[in-house]
């Protein structure tokens, strides 16, 4: 029941925000999207979302945030390609009060996922995989280092 409540507050608190129908600029750099730019393209806020994230759908970024939580998930549980943990990350300059990114880890960088802390502040790089809306946005990560270890 509380967790219901959690979800419940968390989605009213994101419609706050003033509905938007900002639409992806035909002169848009597509290959250097910021989070702010996604952020106002692709956020939960933005009547016209889905119809912008089809255009910038698997294009690569390469973005800094800090991690909220590394889990255990069970959607990637079982796969072949990722490990079965993801990370959690909260945006600066973000108005959600947990996480903002889910980063999907390939095995590959295992050994990296394994020296990464909650707090610690990351750059990724990876692809666009999955647009947010309750939930967070999805990523596919190729890289993640950590810049700063978070304050304990």
């Amino acid at each position: 029941m509380k967790i219901v409540l959690l979800v419940l507050f968390i989605f009213t608190l994101s419609a706050c925000k003033d509905a938007t129908k900002d639409v992806i600029p035909a002169d848009a750099d597509l290959a250097n999207i910021s989070w702010k730019n996604y952020e106002k393209w692709c956020g939960g806020h933005n009547v016209v979302s889905d119809k912008n994230f089809v255009k910038i759908m698997g294009e690569q970024i390469t973005w800094t945030g800090t991690i909220y939580k590394i889990t255990p998930d069970r959607s990637v549980k079982n796969s072949r390609k990722f490990t079965g943990k993801i990370i959690k990350i909260k945006m600066k300059d973000s108005g959600s009060l947990m996480s903002d990114i889910t980063l999907r880890v390939p095995k590959a960088l295992k050994g990296e996922l394994e020296k990464l802390r909650a707090k610690d502040i990351v750059q990724f790089e990876g692809a666009l995989s999955f647009l947010g809306g309750i939930d967070d946005h999805v990523i596919e990560i190729t890289a993640v280092r950590k810049v700063r270890a978070g304050k304990k």
